[in-house]
């Protein structure tokens, strides 16, 4: 290859997508190394040594295959924790893939984590609901993975344009929130919150006229992340949903929407 073969290859988007994400990596692994020498070094109880190898775990983790008998590090092929890894990242990279499918064809999925959840619920609903004394294993397998795909195909569905995203905001929530209230039992609680997030982020989308798909995809992250993914607000919001009455709801939705 050539120097201005190379000069294209390192200019193409992909190529610094790729780059610029090894680089992100190094740069959280460096600094998380920072983080723990300084805690070792400022601990007398932990020390250099102790340090350095929380510092190889966090970079050598995956394969740990514990310590020897004079208690050194040793490291290896460990099936239990690459399958642990690939156990916990395959959903997220499969779901990844399929907005990035969509959005490669000029479509965009903003409800893939409730897809995901609709497929997941199904899939273990199908599993553990045929008795595997009278079906064999790999049926159930395969019968729970095509009731899983079906599942989250039938969330997917939706109307093109703003409104097919809101209709697959909502889907996200209300799996996301619904499925939750198994174990707390706030259904009711639960529909309502859904119903509220998405009636705000279009509120929030109303409020900029002229916003593009990024840009609304941009208010919806910044919702998620002060909201969703903060808990003293969404325990604020979980008293609001509360402590207001019927009518109380009927004005906020009357205002939201």
């Amino acid at each position: 290859m050539n120097a201005k073969g190379k000069e294209s290859f390192l200019r193409r988007a992909g190529t610094r997508s790729v780059l610029s994400s090894l680089i992100s990596i190094a740069i959280g692994l460096l600094a998380g190394a920072a983080v723990i020498l300084v805690v070792g070094l400022a601990n007398p109880d932990l020390g250099l040594a102790s340090a350095w190898d929380g510092i190889r775990l966090a970079v050598l983790g995956l394969f740990s295959t514990g310590r020897n008998a004079t208690g050194a590090l040793t490291f290896g092929f460990n099936p239990t924790t690459i399958g642990n890894m690939l156990f916990r990242a395959t959903p997220v990279i499969m779901t990844g893939l399929s907005v990035a499918v969509a959005f490669k064809t000029g479509l965009f999925n903003i409800g893939a984590p409730g897809q995901y959840l609709a497929g997941t619920a199904a899939s273990l609903f199908i599993a553990l609901s045929i008795p595997s004394s009278a079906v064999p294993a790999w049926l159930i397998w395969l019968i729970a993975f095509l009731g899983g795909v079906l599942a989250g195909a039938y969330a997917a569905r939706g109307e093109a344009g703003p409104d097919g995203e809101y209709e697959n905001l909502l889907v996200y929530y209300l799996y996301r929130y619904f499925l939750e209230s198994v174990f707390d039992g706030a259904a009711y609680r639960s529909v309502k919150l859904a119903v509220l997030s998405v009636a705000l982020i279009r509120r929030l989308h109303r409020a900029e006229r002229d916003a593009d798909r990024a840009r609304r995809t941009e208010l919806a992250r910044l919702y998620s992340r002060e909201i969703e993914h903060s808990q003293e607000n969404l325990d604020a919001v979980w008293a609001m949903l509360g402590d207001v009455n019927r009518g109380g709801r009927r004005w906020l939705l009357k205002m939201c929407l």
